[in-house]
């Protein structure tokens, strides 16, 4: 089971869709960051900082090229 000290940390507010949560932290290690978007799963969306938006999304291409070499 994967720990996250900063989850505890975080605060939540509704965002604009009413079926959405806004989830803010102050967690510096994107490596933290994009194990906890991975285990909140596929409605999880990374907002901010942008250069974390697109490192994210190229380990995410990563993984999906495991599953595309059939």
């Amino acid at each position: 089971m994967a720990h996250f000290p900063a989850y505890m940390h975080a605060d939540f507010v509704a965002a604009e869709r009413s079926d959405h949560i806004l989830m803010t932290l102050g967690e510096c290690d994107s490596d933290i960051v994009f194990s906890l978007l991975r285990w909140l799963g596929p409605g999880a969306e990374l907002l901010e900082p942008e250069g974390w938006r697109a490192q994210y999304r190229r380990e995410l291409q990563q993984m999906l090229a495991c599953y595309d070499k059939t």
